[in-house]
């Protein structure tokens, strides 16, 4: 097998001496980003300072290792094929003394390392080496759990198909590189298949996620979702805008790609996702250099019907306002929205009904679906600090539908909304010369239910009304002066005189 070298340039020569200044954390230096084995040969030209980003992953009180973590740098062996785990780690100088130890992580997690001291199945911290500075795994040797003074060769490890296991290489002062060697290992590491999976989705989602069976290389993932392609079961694509590593942003490596799409497969629909090259020229990439076969059904999944109910907001409104929209958590049916508004019910506080004169979708026009939904209603809840939209039958038959075709339960209370209280501001002068200017008796706050009476000075009736709408123009009344009453739905009222100008 081809040997491949990695080299990571961190210390200067100057004078001809090396100095070492401090070092940025690599990823490599925690346990959840180690370098995948590829049974080659890693060379480090210069020492790993520090402990990375996630120090003490290792505890000396169940771990060989007395210095604990310190400039580390991991890495990891997925075992394709069964055999002995053979390792030489050789310093540049010989005076540097590195230590190692090799833990089971295949049924454990990199945070599982200083909690169980079972998971460490082979640790050498001599300081002993034959040639000096070298240590590792030789044939006949014995197992070194922690004596000094004792061999710094442990016996191979035996591995089995399947198994993964983590290598930490530590050194309390290191002065120069080194280098770690696995080709001597009959155990074969490197690219099990690729196995994914995804959960079930409701039939309105845009977006899965993809879980994979080992690590992918984030830079592998085509940002722009072209690395993959949805079809449902008739043989509809659905381009994918959008994917993402999950864990991308913390490390070079993810398990779960968040992927998003435009429209979706329907209910009860089963479609499938498949892999191809993407913008950047390739598939999804494993650790040791894999790739996926342009084409391969990564996972099959069932779109379910109904799985997330609806949820509404509205933003509070202010005094005089007669409309306001109201957004759905999920994509609403224009077709299933009545135009007269009859699909709502309002409520305020005192329990005073108010019907809606109109129902629009915001996006209506240029689509099928919408999420937000303008309505218009009949008076204003004048005295009422807060009022509900229910949903109801409108008359076209039906309540709101959302895109899976379920339709939202007649009476359901679609959102609570905090209204600004305003008192009525009542003029007290009208010139009803239909000059468009102060033609009639508006009332700024008038909800459209309240009762009006108008008297002339004998104490006469001349206007009556149980719900006034703002439109008396001093019909059949004189020039002169007058008397209201306007009593609100709380059983409040106003009084006062209303001059007319003809």
């Amino acid at each position: 097998m081809k040997k491949a070298q990695i080299s990571l340039v961190l210390s200067f020569l100057i004078w001809g001496t090396t100095f070492l200044f401090a070092q940025s954390p690599k990823p490599e230096q925690d346990c959840i980003n180690a370098i995948p084995v590829c049974n080659t040969v890693y060379t480090f030209p210069t020492p790993y300072l520090g402990a990375g980003n996630l120090p003490n992953e290792i505890s000396n009180t169940i771990n060989c290792i007395l210095s604990e973590e310190s400039n580390s740098v991991w890495f990891k062996m997925d075992v394709l094929t069964g055999g002995k785990i053979n390792l030489t780690i050789t310093p540049k100088q010989i005076q540097d003394d590195y230590d190692w130890s090799v833990f089971n992580l295949t049924n454990a997690t990199c945070a599982d390392i200083a909690k169980i001291s079972s998971l460490s199945v082979s640790c050498n911290n001599s300081q002993m080496g034959l040639p000096p500075g070298i240590t590792g795994t030789m044939l006949g040797s014995g197992q070194n759990q922690g004596d000094q003074h004792s061999s710094p060769f442990n016996s191979p490890i035996s591995a089995l198909a399947g198994e993964t296991y983590l290598l930490v290489v530590t050194s309390s002062q290191p002065t120069d590189g080194f280098q770690v060697d696995f080709t001597k290992s009959t155990a074969i590491f490197g690219s099990l298949p690729f196995q994914f999976s995804a959960t079930n989705v409701d039939c309105a989602s845009d977006s899965i996620v993809l879980s994979a069976s080992k690590n992918i290389m984030c830079s592998s993932i085509a940002t722009d979702g072209s690395d993959f392609i949805v079809v449902d079961g008739d043989g509809n694509t659905y381009p994918v805008t959008m994917s993402k590593g999950k864990s991308c942003s913390a490390g070079l490596t993810t398990r779960d790609v968040v992927i998003k799409f435009t429209g979706h497969p329907g209910k009860n629909t089963t479609f499938t996702i498949k892999v191809k090259k993407g913008s950047d020229g390739n598939t999804l990439q494993d650790e040791c250099g894999g790739f996926i076969a342009d084409g391969a059904t990564l996972a099959t999944i069932n779109a379910i019907s109904g799985a997330i109910p609806f949820q509404f907001t509205a933003t509070d409104v202010s005094c005089n306002h007669d409309s306001m929209t109201i957004t759905a958590s999920r994509n609403i049916v224009c077709s299933s929205i009545a135009g007269d508004g009859s699909d709502f019910l309002i409520t305020d506080a005192e329990g005073n009904t108010y019907n809606t004169s109109m129902g629009k979708g915001k996006t209506c026009s240029s689509g099928a679906l919408t999420k937000d939904v303008l309505i218009k209603f009949i008076g204003y809840p004048l005295n009422s600090a807060a009022f509900t939209i229910h949903a109801k039958k409108g008359t076209d038959g039906n309540t709101l539908k959302d895109e899976c075709g379920n339709f939202i339960a007649e009476g359901t209370k679609l959102t609570l909304v905090n209204t600004e209280k305003c008192p009525a501001d009542i003029p007290n002068v009208i010139t009803p010369n239909h000059d468009g200017i102060n033609d009639t008796f508006k009332i700024t706050g008038n909800d459209g239910v309240s009762k009006l009476k108008i008297f002339n000075r004998w104490g006469e009736i001349v206007f009556e009304t149980t719900a006034y709408k703002n439109d008396w123009d001093g019909a059949n009344a004189s020039a002169g002066v007058y008397y209201y009453i306007y009593e609100m739905p709380n059983g409040k009222s106003k009084t006062g005189t209303l001059t007319i100008i003809r």
